[in-house]
């Protein structure tokens, strides 16, 4: 498989910023329909970063995101659940069901799938594709967020910590605005 055919122009994908591109390329992933590099690896089901970099030293994984957006809709459906009509008992098996979690649990578990299932797709190009020159460099996972309330910060520095120490061995993360990703991945590759 040509993995040049997958390659474009980052479009950060943050739609309430019309969408935003880098002026950097790197490998579409995640893309919608039969020319997605995940539907060509038959892994459509796999949660997956936005786009993968190689570069000469390191790979970056680049997953663009707006957690301020997420938890915004996960703290609404939390405040209808409680303030709605249903019994106690039902909002208890709907805690239960996990249908009510900690918002921060709840994005915490997406990055982690995320991460993990990119890891995994990592290898399945390694796979199919001749990338030998690049399975031993360094990894980065980047959590490019499309925007940042001081507010929720630390709740966000504190899951990305989480992140981190879990995946340590395996993957270095990191977590910043997408504006200051083209200059990182720059001055670091």
């Amino acid at each position: 498989m040509n993995l040049d055919l997958f390659i474009e122009e980052i479009n950060t994908e943050c739609s309430m910023l019309g969408n935003p591109s880098l002026s950097i390329e790197a490998i579409k992933v995640d893309a919608e329909g039969v020319n997605s590099l995940k539907y060509k690896l038959c892994q459509n089901e796999l949660k997956s970063c936005d786009y993968i970099k190689f570069t000469e030293n390191k790979i970056y994984f680049i997953e663009f995101s707006d957690l301020y957006e997420q938890l915004n809709n996960l703290r609404t459906l939390s405040t209808v659940i409680r303030n709605s009509n249903i019994s106690d008992n039902e909002k208890i098996a709907l805690n239960r069901n996990k249908v009510i979690i900690k918002e921060p649990t709840v994005i915490k578990n997406e990055l982690q799938s995320k991460i993990s299932e990119s890891l995994l797709l990592f290898q399945l190009i390694a796979d199919n594709c001749d990338i030998t020159e690049h399975i031993e460099k360094n990894k980065i996972f980047f959590i490019a967020l499309c925007k940042t309330v001081i507010a929720d910060i630390i709740m966000f520095d504190r899951i990305l910590r989480e992140i981190q120490k879990k995946f340590r061995t395996v993957i270095n993360i990191e977590m910043m605005e997408y504006l200051k990703l083209e200059n990182y991945i720059e001055a670091n590759s």
